[in-house]
């Protein structure tokens, strides 16, 4: 399979950035930068033959100069994004909130407050700093090498903790183990 970029788009941001990014289905990656720019990717790994014009179609973003916010509204009714992931570079120094539905998410290296509400894709973080708040229906979370205040819900899934730590863990889980 041979990936390919459908779009880059950068939009140049100020430091302590505010990222509000809800989505559904697509699979997303998030990674700290030391730039003060946001940088969307789509990314095909199969040969898909979406035009970039319904994907932009579909991707509303906005950047708000003055509260230094930027939000991201990825809607995907029409399933056009099946095959196609979405990976973001924003500052490292983010306060984050994501809301998802049935959308894989990645992220690594922030810094700050990050909010995840998902309800059936597993979230993954790794080297995380500062307040952590995740909560999910049906999909595993991973966190590794995260440093901060933990807090953790999960009705249906796995959760794993690995090098991490902080001062506060709170954890709740209906069905899934935590290890």
């Amino acid at each position: 399979m041979q990936e390919q970029t459908k779009a880059i788009t950068l939009i140049e941001t100020k430091p302590n950035l505010k990222f509000k990014l809800k989505s559904e289905t697509i699979s997303i990656k998030i990674k700290g930068s030391d730039k003060d720019l946001v940088q969307m990717n789509f990314l095909s790994k199969e040969n898909s033959s979406i035009p970039f014009e319904q994907i932009k179609d579909n991707v509303n973003y906005f950047y708000d100069e003055e509260n230094n916010s930027f939000t991201l509204d990825i809607d995907d009714n029409d399933s056009i994004f099946n095959g196609i992931s979405l990976n973001l570079k924003i500052p490292q120094k983010t306060e984050m909130k994501i809301i998802s539905e049935n959308s894989p998410i990645q992220i690594k290296f922030l810094e700050g407050f990050q909010q995840i509400q998902s309800e059936n894709g597993p979230i993954n973080a790794k080297e995380i700093n500062g307040q952590i708040i995740i909560s999910t229906e049906n999909g595993p979370i991973n966190l590794r090498k995260c440093d901060g205040n933990f807090d953790i819900k999960s009705e249906n899934s796995p959760i794993n903790i690995e090098e991490s730590k902080g001062e506060i863990f709170k954890i709740e889980t209906e069905n899934g183990p935590i290890k």
